[in-house]
């Protein structure tokens, strides 16, 4: 049975197809909203061959409740439920308008939990309830809320399926602020309240784990000057991880720090307000995903654009930026360095195997979405899936962290391993791109061997499976000395034929191409914007431009009329 979008509700949910239909067809989703009987939440969920059960992990199984339609016990019943099954395809579990969502709901294993507080800050409404219409028909909500909500969950969805941005590259001159600093001088410049606001996003973007980059056409003195002589910047200069500051064409300028850092340009946003600038960035270097700002709202830009939501934020998340500045240092230890032995010596690597558990769940499910370079099998996996996956007890799973002299690199590595019939099946083998070529992976699998002959093995299999990316995996899986556990035991790492650490491949994501996301920051943002486009998409004939309150009532008389 293909994937699927399945829904469940204790309410009659259906207004909600036409949002989740526009929405898939803005992604470019080959599927369709299928709905369970009315209010038959618990019946669907226990039912061995029904919507949720038989749905597969590209699909999406949607739980739709109303609180006050529920005792408390039932809410309780839910979540207790949810915690001890899973299924193959991620829920989201929505605690729908009004009021507060119902206690202990915020976190639930291997759920994704939606409230009513988080739709309602994302896409506020007026009004959410429709009196006369859930006397008519169970139908609670008004069309602003189902889109309100119906949008939640895609975000929430698309959150799910996508890697988010790892790095965001601004412009200075009339983006960080007002005016241009090689023409009034860095005092004459403007830091307005708004761009205040847009750097406080950046900040929080940054604490989040996204690395900074200032990418700008100017003089590197006048540019360094005005952070200084502002004291309205809320950004400061050591908030960025790198800076291009020169005349060159800027593609050539995030090629270039897509190099030293090690990651693909698909990996970055860039936020400029030259559409000229925006244009030669898309043509010279495709990857990179651009956001134009000139005359947006930038904060509230900022905090609609789809490529930057993540879920969580783990600690390597937190001390991302140290990482990065830690990788600098070892760079000029290794070019002071007589060989790449003497540097590795030097290094003083340490490594530790910790099993999946509660505490490093979501840095595992993390590393399975964005390590790309040396992952074998290139499964993306969620935290329930890892869950669920784990709970057959001849599985075991490992998160590798790695230290050096010059401090932590973090949780970086993934282990997941299958014992069955004498044979060690490696499900997946990890490591991020800034600890590959150091030996780590070589340790990996000789602890992989170990295991394997702790649990009776005399073989390990390693499945790999190819993808554009995967050079170093593939090279990696091609030098093993073979699937005897005695041999793997006793195998060490050559320095002189350790793979050259580059950067990622800068291949699009299928699931992502295509996708607007700039419009939808820019025009899709609010209720009203997003019900004038579902109107636009029933016909050939556009609403007319006009103001906000305008309009809604175009969108209001054209729902009471029918109108294609």
């Amino acid at each position: 049975m293909p994937a699927e979008l399945y829904i469940a509700a204790n309410f009659t949910a259906e207004p909600i197809a036409e949002v989740l239909d526009f929405w898939l067809r803005e992604l470019g989703w080959p599927a369709a909203p299928r709905f369970a009987p009315f209010d038959q939440v618990f019946q669907t969920l226990l039912d061995p061959a029904g919507g949720f059960a038989r749905n597969e992990s590209g699909g999406l199984n949607l739980l739709l409740v109303k609180p006050d339609l529920w005792s408390e016990d039932d809410r309780l019943a839910l979540l207790e439920y949810l915690e001890q099954h899973r299924f193959a395809a991620p829920v989201i579990l929505v605690w729908c308008p009004p009021g507060e969502s119902p206690r202990l709901a915020a976190s639930v294993a291997g759920v994704e939990v939606l409230t009513s507080e988080e739709i309602l800050a994302q896409y506020p409404v007026e009004r959410t309830l429709d009196p006369i219409a859930e006397r008519a028909g169970r139908i609670p909500y008004t069309r602003e809320a189902f889109t309100a909500i119906g949008t939640a969950v895609m975000r929430r969805w698309h959150a799910l399926r996508q890697t988010p941005a790892k790095v965001i590259a601004v412009d200075a001159d009339n983006t960080l602020w007002a005016g241009v600093c090689g023409e009034e001088g860095p005092g004459g410049v403007s830091v307005t309240p708004a761009h205040q606001a847009f750097q406080q996003a950046l900040v929080a973007q940054r604490e989040q784990g996204k690395l900074l980059i200032l990418a700008s056409k100017n003089n590197e003195a006048d540019v360094w000057e005005t952070f200084a002589a502002n004291a309205a910047m809320v950004l400061r200069r050591e908030d960025f991880v790198e800076a291009r500051i020169n005349w060159r064409p800027k593609s050539e300028n995030l090629a270039e720090v897509a190099s030293t850092l090690g990651l693909g340009l698909d990996s970055f946003v860039l936020l400029d307000d030259d559409p000229r600038e925006c244009e030669e960035v898309s043509a010279g270097a495709p990857g990179v995903k651009v956001l134009p700002v000139a005359g947006a709202d930038l904060s509230q830009l900022l905090t609609h654009y789809w490529p930057l939501d993540q879920l969580r934020v783990t600690e390597e998340d937190r001390q991302r930026q140290l990482y990065y500045q830690q990788a600098a240092e070892r760079s000029r230890f290794e070019a002071q360095a007589r060989n790449f032995g003497d540097f590795l010596q030097g290094l003083r690597l340490v490594m530790e195997f910790e099993p999946v558990n509660e505490a490093n769940l979501g840095r595992a499910a993390q590393l399975t979405q964005r390590t790309n370079q040396m992952n074998v099998s290139t499964r993306r996996r969620t935290q329930g899936e890892i869950t669920t996956w784990l709970a057959d007890g001849s599985r075991e799973g490992w998160v590798v962290a790695v230290r050096d002299r010059f401090g932590d690199y973090g949780a970086v590595g993934l282990l997941l391993l299958e014992f069955a019939g004498g044979v060690t099946q490696v499900d997946t083998l990890l490591l991020s791109c800034r600890a590959l070529g150091r030996g780590v992976e070589h340790r990996m699998m000789r602890y992989v061997a170990e295991r394997a002959r702790a649990a009776g093995c005399e073989r390990v299999e390693v499945e790999y499976r190819p993808t554009p990316r995967s050079v170093p995996a593939r090279d990696f899986v091609q030098s093993l000395p073979g699937p005897a556990v005695e041999d793997l035991l006793t195998w060490e790492f050559s320095p002189e034929a350790a793979p050259v650490r580059g950067a990622e491949s800068t291949v699009v994501r299928s699931a992502a191409a295509g996708v607007d996301y700039a419009r939808i920051a820019r025009d899709l943002s609010h209720v009203n914007g997003i019900r004038a486009a579902m109107l636009r998409g029933r016909g050939p004939a556009d609403l007319p431009a006009g103001t906000d309150l305008e309009t809604r009532v175009a969108v209001l008389w054209a729902e009471l009329l029918h109108l294609e």
